[in-house]
Parts: structure tokens; C-alpha cells; sequence
């Protein structure tokens, strides 16, 4: 049976595969309920935890009825209101970006989320942005940039 598109869940998983277990390594994002792999549903969300290697942190667990294993990676690269931005330092602001393409700049980094936020609203109105999450990764060379 595949699942209705519209049964999306909002699980609670690591940002980073390294979160060491820090609260703020951890965010709420909404997936689909399907296996990424075969699209069948996904099993119950239950309460687990996260062990990067040197810490755990309780967050949102399953396990698929079909027996296809996903890691939170997969998940986050399937998240719904999840919105990835590059950061990078061309003194005095910061370029963002959102899949190689700048989309604004802003002088202190703290801003940068709402920067993000204005911008998305402006390219789409009907967008409720204060359901997105907005996960922004720092550049520091050309060697990040191309490999992230």
C-alpha cells in the first residue's frame, strides 16, 4: 500500500552527524512518512536516542515495516521545510546562498537566518516562512564550496 503524499510527520532528529550531543545540534524538521527507498510507510515514530561516537542525545527513532534502513542523514536530505544556505565571507558582509546561488548578503551573520527568511518571502508570498528551518553552513574556501 503507498502511502497518501499528504501524511507528512514532523520527527526530531541530529543536525550534524557529529551533534555531541548538544540540544542545539538538534532540530524538528517534516518528512514525507515513506521509506525513501521503496515508498511504502514508514513505521511509528518513537523516543530513542543518537550516539555520534562520543555522545548521545534523545531524539526520534523508526524502524521500517519493509525492513529498508534510513539514517537521519536520508531523512534530513528529504526534510520539507528544511532550506540549506551557504554562508560565505567577503569582508565586510556575507554572501548567502541557496543551491549555488546568491540570494543576499548581510553584514553581521546573526542576521543571515532573517535575511534568508525575507528573501524567501519575497520570492514566494503565500509561504508561511516561520515553518521553514533554516540550516545555514559556513564556507570558508572554493574546496568547501565545492564539496558540501
Amino acid at each position: 500500500m503507498i502511502m497518501n503524499r499528504k501524511d507528512v510527520r514532523e520527527i526530531y532528529i541530529p543536525k550534524f552527524e557529529q551533534h555531541e550531543g548538544k540540544p542545539e545540534n538538534f532540530f524538528k524538521i517534516k518528512v514525507l512518512w515513506e521509506c525513501v527507498v521503496c515508498g511504502r510507510p514508514r513505521g511509528g515514530i518513537k523516543r530513542g536516542s543518537s550516539y555520534d561516537g562520543s555522545r548521545r542525545w534523545e531524539c526520534d527513532t523508526w524502524t521500517n515495516p519493509c525492513g529498508h534502513r534510513e539514517d537521519y542523514a536520508m531523512a534530513r536530505a528529504h526534510a520539507l521545510n528544511l532550506v540549506k544556505v551557504k554562508a560565505k565571507r567577503l569582508s565586510p558582509y556575507w554572501e548567502l546562498s541557496i543551491r549555488g546561488e546568491p540570494v543576499g548578503r548581510v553584514r553581521e551573520f546573526a542576521d543571515a537566518e532573517q535575511q534568508i527568511r525575507d528573501y524567501l518571502k519575497t520570492v514566494n508570498p503565500k509561504l508561511n516562512v516561520n515553518e521553514l528551518v533554516i540550516m545555514i553552513k559556513v564556507v570558508y574556501s572554493q574546496l568547501d564550496n565545492a564539496h558540501t
